[in-house]
C-alpha cells in the first residue's frame, strides 16, 4: 500500500459578480461602504428658462445661439445637479448582485 502524499488544496480564482445598482462587475472581497457610486434621481433635459424669474432675459436666448423657443436645453442628474451623463454618482454603497436578498434595507436601483 503506497501512501500519496496529500495534493495541496487548489484555491478557485473569486468569480466577479455584477452590482444591480451601477451595473458593473466588482470582486466581493473588494467590496466597501462606497464602492458602489450611483446617481438617485434620473438625468434629464430642461429649458434653462424654468429656473428664471418670469421675463428674465437671459434665458430667451435666440436660435443663433444655439436655444430653442423659451430657452437653451440643459441636461444634469436631476439630484446632484451634475452636467454630463456620464458623471460619477453623487451617492455610495456597497455594490450588491443579484445573488443578494431581494427583501430589507438595500433593495432596488435606489433604495
Amino acid at each position: 500500500m503506497s501512501s500519496e502524499p496529500d495534493k495541496p488544496a487548489v484555491a478557485k480564482p473569486e468569480a466577479a459578480l455584477s452590482c444591480r445598482t451601477c451595473r458593473t462587475p466588482f470582486l466581493p472581497s473588494a467590496n466597501t461602504p462606497s464602492s458602489c457610486r450611483y446617481h438617485t434621481e434620473n438625468f434629464c433635459q430642461d429649458t434653462a428658462q424654468r429656473w428664471t424669474e418670469s421675463g428674465d432675459q437671459a434665458a430667451n436666448y435666440s436660435a443663433k445661439q444655439g436655444g430653442v423657443k423659451g430657452g437653451a436645453i440643459a441636461s444634469f442628474w436631476n439630484c446632484c445637479g451634475a452636467t454630463t451623463a456620464d458623471a460619477p454618482g453623487c451617492e455610495g454603497r456597497r455594490h450588491l448582485s443579484y445573488d443578494d436578498a431581494t427583501t430589507g434595507i438595500g433593495f432596488g436601483r435606489f433604495a
